[in-house]
């Protein structure tokens, strides 16, 4: 077929513009739907795409008391968001 350069140009051109722009129409869809969650507990909260689900680990090795440490995990299209809260007990000295 004889097509002339700039007809099969403006064609890749007008293909790659109208994907783009569908591309960017669905990302701002996606980011519409996040959230906020915030912990049950309201020590903290974050944007997440989906309802993360919540993770416990207790270390109990320490002579102070159990440390605790809660993490909230959201996965979307590929990606994890991670966010997490960890207990100590008062006795525990913490440095700086």
């Amino acid at each position: 077929m004889n097509v002339p350069m700039f007809t099969r140009l403006g064609f890749k051109i007008g293909l790659t513009i109208s994907l783009a722009l569908v591309l960017t129409a669905a990302a701002q869809k996606a980011a519409s739907d996040w959230h906020t969650f915030t912990d049950p507990m309201g020590h903290f909260s974050f944007l997440v795409p989906d309802e993360p689900q919540k993770q416990t680990q207790k270390d109990e090795s320490h002579k102070e008391g159990p440390i605790v440490t809660d993490t909230y995990v959201a996965k979307a299209t590929g990606n994890a968001f991670i966010a997490g809260f960890t207990q100590y007990p008062e006795s525990t000295p913490l440095e700086d």
